[in-house]
């Protein structure tokens, strides 16, 4: 039970890391809205969050990233 308990804790840390990872790559292209920054701090999905860190490297604008992140959800 203990090592579930940690396994669970440590994958929840995991993708906050990788949230917060994707926000700051997003505060360098601009301004991001709270809703946007609440979506991506909801996700929990490794995988995802992944393609959202490598998506917020190569757009240039937030609105861009929130055009083509819902691309990026369905093609997991």
């Amino acid at each position: 039970m203990f090592e579930e308990e940690r396994a669970e804790g440590e994958a929840i840390g995991e993708a906050r890391g990788r949230a917060e990872a994707v926000l700051d790559l997003l505060t360098e292209k601009g301004p991001v809205p709270e809703e946007l920054r609440e979506e991506i701090s909801a996700q929990r999905e490794l995988s995802i969050l992944r393609q959202w860190l490598k998506l917020a490297a190569r757009v240039r604008t937030t609105d861009e990233f929130q055009d083509r992140m819902q691309s990026v959800d369905t093609d997991s």
